[in-house]
């Protein structure tokens, strides 16, 4: 009886590690390190890469065959996400999500680790293009001493015009003339392909006497056919400046249309500019306009601030903390409308970018990449209660 006791005892033992093996085979077979597939268990599906690290998406840009994305390390090219990406190297020139990428279709800007005073370059629509690095000096010597600025968190630090490859940033550094004091100067770099690298045909900065004597905070950059605006708030006096530059280098301060308040988050959607003003209650007022002198409210008051929105089609995507909305309507009227998307699984994640790619949306954040079909999302949105007294209420930081 204690030796069958035994015998049956090891076949059990044996029966249940043969099971183990073959489970862990199974699972090894089947299961794809790159793509975790949509299921009962997944909202959205997840490409990860093998190498934690490189799921640090800091932007992204889609275009009509690849959808593209910035790490610290490399740029990743799908073609599909059912497939290892295409990697190119930029031997660690990013440090930060402080230092967000500037991406247009064909080249990207972003800064070197802890070094403010230059910009790095890289086409990437393209193979085999050699980036390069640009200089504060190389607009003079007398800015030696001057930073690019490099935006607040998960921001734009500058805005690219991808018809002329100009990119436009804000450049500051101590007055001469003031003690204590700063210069900020808007700039521009043009750029081209010359024997298989990408040079800088043609630079320049604007001196706008509104932001030569100052401690000035930027709180957007924005391109819309061919215009650049910048918004900045001078910190000693607390003015507010509003410059636009036009296609052929002109510029002109406009009037301020809220005096004592900036604009901030400011996005383009149905050819019209949007920003937000905070009221007396610390409540973000979303206006609009299609010249930036004339703005108009929208109606909506929210209770968290409302970040920068993509427009994606007849849509506009943004997010709060981990929370995922968008906005759809008719401007005008007081139609438009804030909608909440599942977040389920990216729960948790810092999103960087919002894209459509071929028939996905597609989300980046610090834990790689999210998508689903962009038509399964709208369909499942739900609208952000407080619409019936215009008083939405946004969940997040």
């Amino acid at each position: 009886m204690f030796q069958y006791l035994i015998v049956h005892k090891s076949k059990i033992i044996f029966t249940v590690i043969f099971i183990i093996i073959i489970t862990t085979v199974t699972m090894c077979c089947s299961w794809n390190p790159f793509k975790q597939k949509d299921s009962k268990k997944f909202y959205w599906n997840h490409y990860q890469h093998p190498y934690t690290y490189h799921n640090f998406i800091m932007n992204a840009i889609a275009t009509e065959n690849a959808f593209i994305t910035i790490t610290h390390e490399m740029l990743m090219i799908f073609d599909s996400f059912d497939t290892h990406p295409d990697n190119i190297d930029l031997m660690g020139n990013l440090s930060s999500l402080n230092y967000k990428p500037i991406m247009s279709e064909d080249f990207s800007v972003y800064f070197e680790p802890i070094r403010s005073d230059r910009l790095s370059l890289f086409w990437h629509s393209q193979a085999n293009i050699r980036g390069t690095t640009f200089s504060v000096t190389q607009f003079g010597e007398e800015f030696k001493d001057y930073t690019f600025w490099i935006g607040y968190e998960n921001s734009d630090f500058g805005a690219i015009n991808p018809n002329k490859n100009r990119f436009v940033g804000v450049m500051r550094g101590p007055n001469p003339n003031v003690a204590f004091q700063q210069s900020s100067y808007p700039f521009y770099i043009d750029v081209a392909i010359v024997n298989s690298h990408i040079w800088v045909v043609d630079k320049g900065f604007w001196d706008i006497p509104a932001l030569t004597n100052g401690w000035m905070n930027f709180s957007g950059i924005l391109h819309i056919d061919g215009y650049f605006y910048l918004a900045a708030v001078n910190r000693n006096v607390t003015t507010v400046h509003y410059i636009e530059i036009a296609p052929d280098g002109t510029w002109r301060e406009l009037p301020d249309p809220f005096p004592k308040s900036l604009l901030r988050c400011l996005f383009v959607y149905k050819d019209h500019i949007f920003g937000t003003v905070s009221n007396a209650d610390s409540h973000q007022i979303l206006y609009y306009t299609n010249d930036f002198i004339n703005w108009n409210s929208t109606g909506i008051v929210a209770n968290a601030p409302v970040l920068q929105l993509k427009e994606i089609g007849d849509y506009a995507f943004g997010n709060v903390s981990d929370n995922i909305y968008v906005m759809s309507g008719t401007i005008e009227y007081y139609g438009l409308r804030f909608y909440e998307i599942p977040k389920e699984n990216i729960k948790g994640s810092i999103i960087t970018s919002f894209n459509k790619y071929k028939d996905d949306l597609v989300i980046t954040t610090t834990n790689g990449v999210f998508y689903k079909s962009f038509d399964e999302v709208i369909t499942k949105k739900t609208l952000v209660l407080g619409h019936e007294n215009n008083m939405i209420y946004i969940e997040g930081e």
